[in-house]
């Protein structure tokens, strides 16, 4: 029987609950290299890291009650935002994943926007830092 979908908030306390368990299998394949962002060939690997990142907070379910569950299909959500986010293009992964974008203009730390043939639209967020 398939699980029903969780409410946004539960979902959003999922995923900061997966994103704490991703970052330390990806950061020892980088320190690795001695790199601090993964390479083009590095997407196979990022997949695999996100793909258990979910599948062990899914596991911890079963066992923490107060743990939200989702759906697959949200899990597939997070595991591939992830891996969007994590992967070389960074936090531009998914925005570049929507067939419409034809650009993505970055004004340094205040955003920028999105270049959509005709039009522009101003990216969701800005950053924290120029490294960001």
């Amino acid at each position: 029987m398939e699980q029903p979908e969780a409410s946004r908030e539960q979902m959003a306390l999922a995923e900061e609950t997966i994103r704490a368990d991703f970052p330390a299998a990806l950061n020892g394949l980088l320190r690795q290299r001695g790199l601090t962002r993964p390479l083009s060939t590095d997407d196979r690997a990022i997949w695999v890291f996100a793909d258990a990142a979910v599948r062990h907070y899914h596991d911890a379910t079963a066992a923490d009650p107060a743990l939200p569950q989702l759906s697959r299909a949200q899990l597939w959500e997070v595991r591939q935002r992830l891996y969007l986010m994590h992967g070389p293009l960074g936090p531009f992964g998914d925005l570049l994943a929507i067939d419409e974008v034809g650009d993505i203009n970055i004004s340094g730390t205040r955003g920028g926007y999105l270049v959509f043939g005709d039009r522009l639209e101003e990216l969701p967020a800005g950053f924290d830092s120029a490294e960001a």
